[in-house]
């Protein structure tokens, strides 16, 4: 029988903290990077919503693969391969190579290297714990990578300003090695699947099975990956690109409150991680849709206090309201996200579970890059007036909301007998 907190779970929590930290610094000092020698929000955009690209194509292959082949192989050798991406970008950068084209197409392959990551994962978990504790056990994984989150900027700030790029890479880089060989300890279930047909024949019948699954077998699934596309669209677009942007050109800040900024960030995120269980118990699928309406009242809100940072830079009190509205913006979002995940896998069959997983992210990063850019143009654009993008991303979210409010209505029956 399955327990909550076995020798595995706990290994593949292990595994994720460490991993999740290394990700968390190597992505905080690029971005502080490419923002120090640019310092141009459309530039910042791009190589964003490039490091996006690979989840539109590899995030299916990824699922199918993680149905098909051991979890725990999977995961030790993609911790090698964040490594060897990592060691590869700060040799680029010694070598003086172009600094932007290597970041960016460093990014793509890590982005790769996720696609395949984040499936593996989730389609663990529902194999290491029971199918009650999802919300708890998908909440623990998500407050440990926010807690690890919260320490990462705070000490990759730190190290980047004290030892620069260069040399924070190579130390993050083995970060990764170690978290590949605690992961070599854990022990997932596999059942290996036989096929007649050749690999690239069996992976696109097993994708043909997830899409058919996901559009013509449970159409609240299919409805969630439209809304979180539109999610990704309009309020983690602006929230993933806006927030760097506002907290170094518009706030002027330091590295320390550049740092600061995204630490309280993250402590929304740990705080949502924390309560999504008890949030599942009272918000059903088909209400979901309020948290959404939830995050553009905070994004209104937050957006505010830009109006009086833009005339007192490092303003504190401005700052602060600017970072706690946006703090209840990932808390609200991420709650909302556990819930929806761990209904996903509580619903789908294991068999299906990776590559539904993987077609569902795939769905979601479509519109992210999209979004992206468009905010990092109309950033540029409004960078002494960035209230107007914050109202634009406000609107575009409550139109979201309206969709979900629709897409997911269902009746009180079905829903209790599908939860």
């Amino acid at each position: 029988m399955k327990k909550n907190y076995n020798k595995n779970f706990i290994i593949l929590l292990i595994g994720q903290i460490i991993s999740v930290f290394g990700s968390s610094v190597v992505r905080f000092s690029i971005d502080l990077y490419v923002l120090d020698i640019t310092k141009r929000a459309d530039i910042f955009s791009i190589i964003v919503a490039l490091s996006f690209l690979p989840y539109l194509f590899v995030s299916p292959i990824g699922g199918l693969v993680a149905d098909r082949f051991n979890k725990k192989y999977i995961l030790v050798t993609l911790e090698f391969l964040n490594s060897i991406l990592i060691i590869s970008l700060t040799l680029l950068l010694y070598m003086k190579e172009n600094a932007i084209i290597s970041i960016a197409v460093v990014l793509i392959l890590l982005s790769m290297v996720s696609a395949f990551f984040l499936p593996t994962v989730q389609s663990s978990i529902p194999l290491i714990t029971s199918k009650d504790s999802l919300e708890k056990s998908n909440g623990i994984i998500s407050s440990i990578g926010a807690l690890t989150n919260i320490i990462a900027p705070a000490i990759g700030g730190a190290l980047y300003s004290f030892f620069g790029i260069k040399k924070l890479l190579i130390y993050a880089a083995f970060i990764f090695i170690i978290a590949a060989l605690i992961e070599l300890f854990i022990s997932i279930p596999y059942k290996k699947i036989t096929s007649e047909n050749k690999i690239l024949t069996t992976l696109f019948d097993d994708f043909k099975e997830g899409i058919d699954y996901l559009i013509n077998k449970n159409k609240i699934i299919f409805n969630l990956s439209l809304s979180a596309a539109l999610i990704n669209l309009t309020l983690s677009s602006f929230v993933i690109v806006g927030t760097p942007i506002i907290l170094r050109r518009v706030m002027h800040g330091s590295n320390t409150m550049y740092s600061t900024g995204m630490i309280i960030l993250e402590c929304g995120t740990l705080i949502g991680a924390i309560f999504a269980g008890k949030l599942a118990k009272i918000l059903k699928i088909s209400q979901l849709y309020k948290g959404v309406f939830v995050t553009a009242i905070f994004l209104i809100l937050g957006g505010m206090s830009t109006l009086s940072i833009v005339n007192h830079h490092n303003n504190f009190i401005f700052s602060f309201i600017y970072f706690f509205f946006n703090a209840a913006i990932m808390a609200t979002a991420t709650a909302i996200s556990i819930i929806a995940i761990s209904y996903i896998q509580r619903t789908t069959p294991e068999n299906l579970l990776g590559k539904t997983m993987a077609t569902i992210m795939a769905f979601a990063q479509i519109a992210a890059p999209i979004g992206q850019i468009f905010y990092g143009f109309i950033l540029q654009k409004y960078i002494n007036t960035v209230f107007i993008p914050i109202i634009i991303a406000s609107i575009l979210t409550l139109g979201v909301t309206y969709f979900a409010k629709i897409s997911l209505k269902v009746t009180r029956d079905n829903e209790e007998e599908l939860t």
